[in-house]
């Protein structure tokens, strides 16, 4: 278990910022009676990277993961990332477009379906009433009796 002070020396951070990434709920810690912190090494690397210990004449830290593009294997490396993102990306754009096409086809029913339930179609002529054969044959409209 590390203290505060060793737990921020670790990752390079300062005694504020743990403090406030304890207090956030970010990473957990277990408070002593003394009112000190007492921190996991587990639980504070699952939360930040600790720091490189190598520091040249100048007291300037370098990182240990540091990429010679002019490596083969490194080269191929990031050859196969930057693939790998161009399909991700390609994918991306696939997914879209489909989705767009979905959309407008979508739109189009909707617009069909909005059309038979307004139902836009000419009215149809009111049925004939009672007495129109003889207004035809006799050339006058009779009143037919209710019945």
């Amino acid at each position: 278990m590390l203290t505060l002070g060793q737990a921020a020396k670790e990752v390079g951070k300062s005694k504020t910022a743990l403090t406030n990434a304890i207090n956030s709920g970010r990473m957990s810690a277990t408070k002593l009676e003394s009112g000190q912190y007492s921190i996991d090494p587990a639980e504070l690397f699952r939360v930040y990277s600790p720091v490189d210990r190598q520091l040249d004449s100048k007291g300037v830290r370098h990182s240990t993961q540091e990429i010679d593009a002019n490596s083969p294997i490194e080269a191929n490396l990031l050859r196969d990332l930057v693939d790998q993102i161009k399909s991700e990306r390609d994918d991306l754009r696939r997914r879209l477009d489909e989705a767009e096409s979905s959309r407008q086809r979508m739109e189009s029913e909707l617009t069909r379906l909005t059309l038979l339930i307004t139902n836009q179609s000419e009215p149809k002529a009111p049925p004939p009433t009672k007495g129109v054969l003889w207004q035809k044959l006799f050339g006058r409209k009779f009143i037919t009796p209710k019945s």
